[in-house]
């Protein structure tokens, strides 16, 4: 299996939003989230900023040339942060999203953080253990400054 980390550029918003409309698919279940008339997901208000904006880099995730899932990350003053990841159903439980993680903070060295709401308990399960697993547990957990969910925060020092 070979795993791709690709940056997205603007040229490639209409296939950036068509996979934000699976990760709105999956979200919905768990959000209760319906349908548009036009039967699309709505959009972030702030999407076109996820592949136009300095302060954001997205990536598409890509598995023997195959598009497998979507990482967004915003980068503040003092630490990067993982904005969205998604990676499509048929490509979880082979390790393809903690790889990718793992290929993304060894391209972004800095202190990151990760943040997930309560009710999406398989991704603060993924996270904790994406973190545990690549800190060697050196990593802090807290909850969120809203108080609606997890907040995973490590310093990747480049070797």
């Amino acid at each position: 299996m070979n795993l791709e980390i690709e940056k997205v550029h603007t040229k490639d918003e209409e296939v950036f939003r068509n996979l934000f409309q699976l990760f709105a698919y999956d979200f919905s279940e768990m959000m209760g989230m319906d349908v548009l008339d036009n039967g699309k997901y709505p959009e972030l208000s702030d999407m076109d900023d996820y592949y136009s904006k300095d302060n954001y880099i997205s990536y598409f995730i890509k598995v023997d040339g195959k598009l497998a899932g979507v990482a967004v990350l915003r980068f503040d003053d003092d630490s990067n942060y993982f904005r969205h990841f998604f990676i499509m159903r048929k490509y979880r439980r082979r390790k393809l999203g903690k790889n990718s993680v793992y290929k993304i903070f060894k391209t972004h060295p800095g202190k990151w953080r990760v943040s997930a709401f309560d009710y999406n308990k398989p991704a603060i399960n993924f996270w904790k253990n994406v973190f545990d697993v690549y800190t060697e547990g050196e990593f802090i957990q807290q909850r969120r400054s809203d108080d609606k969910g997890v907040e995973f925060a490590f310093k990747n020092i480049q070797d």
